[in-house]
């Protein structure tokens, strides 16, 4: 067969995922703009009943619209509804571990210029970075928590300024140790994996000192000796080798979390606020260094080992040269469960040294 191995049989280009998105996104803007001049226009030639005030009725409370307003259902007393409130003792709740409903968005703002880390990650030669943007975010009780956006987002998160207001729509609230066992503390920190820029407001001048969680005990403190929001290291499962496991079911609840692991403490399981079907496996690949195979093409352990990867780098910000990390035993479940070898045996995690020591990431302002 001759010809370009990226077109059909059609003559037609096949695009990638992230250029399918990218194409919709950009109608979806067109659109909008389109019906935003339709507004002017009514406006600019409206009569005695008044300007007919832009709506449109799929909007919810704190989408941001067109005109650089944002959307409240008429809340404010002006159009748009002037800027979205900030979400009222939300960071203390993450403190405090307590109940949060994960289908409530909060509101939050950006506090302070985002900084960008990237971790190079690699091994037998092959060399690949992974980004992450970091955020200190505000509620409206003028606490303060750290952000961390997953690394498909932190080009766009890198744009952001102080002042902005967003919405984290799908995110896993946890806590952390900060510094090793010289500060017994734990600190709130909030994953994001999506979400919206819903405004703009000012900063006050000053913002609330950082919020700590309970004492840690002398167990949890030799625990997260090493293992913090900023461990590096990696981590791939289903390699060869003879000794194999069944998958293992177990429930994740607060009294038995199996997902508090190296440093962090989720307040829901990362399973359930950050849920597999949600993530879309071109999207994983299009980031996975390791990933040089179609995703339609690969094998139920490869597509195991991108998710093995995704979440321990999203969430664990485990990623790059050193130790290696076990996935929690309700992750491992969830994606084994998802993506099932046909035998029902899966090749048993293996700890390993060192790859060359841990590079340590570079932050760029």
């Amino acid at each position: 067969m001759s010809g370009d191995q990226n077109s059909s049989a059609g003559g037609r280009k096949k695009i990638s995922r992230q250029e399918e998105l990218a194409l919709k996104g950009g109608l979806e803007r067109q659109n909008a703009n389109v019906e935003y001049c339709e507004h002017l226009l009514k406006t600019l030639t409206s009569t005695r009943d008044g300007p007919e005030i832009w709506k449109d009725g799929s909007m919810k409370k704190g989408d941001h619209m067109p005109d650089d307003t944002v959307f409240s259902d008429g809340e404010g007393g002006g159009r748009g509804g002037g800027t979205p409130t900030l979400t009222q003792e939300y960071i203390a709740a993450i403190a405090a571990l307590g109940d949060l409903d994960l289908e409530e968005y909060p509101i939050l703002q950006v506090a302070a210029p985002p900084t960008r880390n990237f971790e190079e990650n690699g091994r037998q030669g092959k060399t690949a970075y992974t980004h992450f943007t970091h955020l200190l975010l505000r509620d409206g009780s003028n606490d303060v928590i750290t952000g961390r956006l997953n690394m498909n987002l932190s080009h766009e998160g890198k744009q952001l300024s102080v002042g902005d207001i967003i919405r984290p729509e799908l995110f896993t609230p946890i806590t952390y140790q900060v510094s090793g066992v010289d500060k017994p503390f734990r600190s709130p920190a909030i994953v994001i994996h999506t979400y919206s820029k819903v405004g703009y407001a000012t900063i006050p001048e000053q913002l609330n000192d950082p919020l700590h969680c309970a004492e840690m005990t002398a167990e949890e403190l030799a625990n997260a000796s090493n293992d913090s929001l900023n461990t590096c290291a990696t981590y791939t499962d289903d390699e060869t080798g003879d000794d194999y496991e069944e998958l293992e079911e177990v429930e994740c609840t607060a009294e038995n979390r199996y997902c508090k692991l190296y440093g962090l403490s989720p307040v829901v399981c990362i399973c359930e606020s950050d849920p597999l079907r949600l993530i879309d496996l071109e999207e994983v690949r299009e980031f996975c260094w390791f990933a040089t195979t179609d995703v339609a093409k690969m094998e139920a352990t490869w597509k195991r080992n991108m998710l093995y990867w995704w979440y321990m780098t999203n969430t664990y910000n485990i990623c790059g040269k050193g130790h290696r990390r076990e996935p929690p035993k309700c992750l491992k479940a969830a994606i084994r469960k998802a993506w099932p070898e046909p035998s029902g045996r899966y090749v048993k995690y293996k700890p390993g040294s060192k790859q060359g020591g841990t590079k340590k990431s570079r932050k760029r302002s």
